[in-house]
């Protein structure tokens, strides 16, 4: 969940476009640890955490390569409206 204090604006990194440095810059800034990954229409497709980050690095990969092609991508959402949110989480978890 965002702080109140958070400006979502500072968490996001355009897909194709920001390195590993960039995600770790994020990440390092902001509150909640993670820097988000979206497409050109601003749609969420990846969480980074300083993690993915050392695993991608581990895998060889460099600081200047693109964070978008050096972590997983394996994203799951709810929507935050839904009146069983615990209930539909709780299955995600067990499923994975």
């Amino acid at each position: 969940m965002l702080s109140k204090s958070t400006d979502f604006y500072s968490l996001l990194l355009n897909e194709g476009k920001s390195s590993l440095l960039d995600a770790l810059v994020v990440i390092q800034n902001s509150k909640e640890k993670t820097a988000l990954i979206v497409d050109d229409s601003q749609k969420l497709i990846a969480m980074v955490s300083d993690g993915d980050i050392r695993r991608s690095l581990l895998a060889g990969n460099s600081l200047d390569s693109i964070a978008s092609e050096s972590i997983k991508k394996g994203f799951i959402s709810i929507e935050q409206s839904s009146n069983d949110l615990l209930l539909k989480a709780s299955h995600i978890i067990k499923r994975n």
